[in-house]
């Protein structure tokens, strides 16, 4: 329950460039935790933006309303350095239903970090150990794919964002990133060892 934010070693939120990507899903690709997987771009802001809406209160905690510019925002949203090619956008589907979205970028902030800028589940699906399991997956195949972490930050107040990472094995580094309307709390995950 991520939104797509990126920082510097040090927690210090870093500028961000936006370009139109569409691509192959990286590491994860096909299935994902037994739900179909494909990459998401400009043709799927409507089923993003309704799941989007049925997560309220990570938006507060944002204090940031879903829209749809905020959802074309998080398609092409990168960190310095990177290219549309590290970054994927991913939809996750129980039939025709879009049950999650996830986006990482490969290889940041170092070449061995997968960074998760944004996770969130469906609402009909949340508590059922969905989330767990997509994540679950998704971090054995960026293992997989060579990288040694997963890192990610979550909004400070967002009790249900801090509670569900925690469940997953990722911890604060104690890094943060004072914004203006909130603090980001840094935390990551090894993958390997």
């Amino acid at each position: 329950m991520i939104k797509a934010m990126f920082f510097d070693l040090d927690g210090t939120l870093l500028g961000k460039r936006e370009k139109e990507e569409e691509k192959k899903g990286g590491a994860i690709q096909g299935t994902c935790a037994g739900y179909a997987v494909r990459p998401l771009g400009r043709q799927d802001v409507d089923a993003i933006l309704r799941l989007y809406s049925g997560n309220p209160q990570f938006f507060e905690a944002m204090s940031s309303p879903a829209t749809r510019e905020s959802v074309l925002g998080d398609l092409t949203t990168l960190p310095p350095g990177k290219t549309a090619e590290d970054k994927h956008f991913l939809g996750f589907y129980d039939g025709e239903t879009l049950i999650a979205v996830m986006d990482w970028v490969d290889g940041y902030p170092d070449r061995r970090t997968a960074f998760i800028g944004l996770f969130m589940v469906e609402a009909a699906y949340q508590g059922r150990g969905v989330g767990s399991a997509i994540v679950r997956d998704g971090l054995e195949r960026m293992a997989r794919a060579g990288f040694q972490r997963a890192r990610l930050g979550y909004v400070e107040t967002n009790g249900q964002s801090e509670a569900f990472w925690r469940k997953n094995s990722f911890a604060p580094t104690g890094e943060r990133a004072e914004q203006e309307k909130y603090t980001i709390v840094v935390a990551q995950r090894n993958l390997r060892g």
